[in-house]
């Protein structure tokens, strides 16, 4: 039997595109739990307040809230560099925190509120 350059080319192709593909899906699925915790000047929970992601590459994520216990959590959130948007006030611009998701489960450490 004998394998012609062709042959050996082809094989070659399916491997680097199989590869490539492969390697794109695991990038795309990597997604993040983001949690942390809002707390008071004298470190009490502050619950109830609207917490978002930004960044110019994917834009503002969807409100969440903390809970009675001043913890929030973001799911789905690509790795990446992130403003941490804290919406205390109504018709007031967010308090931001600059933070870098990296793992699958990212813990922000708790932010003291003014």
């Amino acid at each position: 039997m004998c394998v012609t350059s062709h042959q050996i080319i082809k094989v070659f192709t399916r491997f680097i595109t199989t590869f490539f593909l492969l390697s794109a899906l695991t990038v795309s699925a990597f997604a993040a739990t983001v949690r942390g915790k809002l707390q008071d000047s004298q470190q009490q929970p502050k619950g109830y307040v609207a917490v978002t992601l930004y960044s110019s590459r994917t834009g503002r994520s969807a409100a969440v809230y903390t809970g009675a216990d001043g913890m929030y959590y973001l799911h789905d959130v690509p790795a990446g560099e992130y403003f941490l948007e804290v919406w205390l006030y109504a018709n007031q611009p967010p308090l931001t925190y600059k933070v870098t998701i990296t793992d699958p489960g990212t813990d922000i450490p708790p932010i003291q509120l003014p």
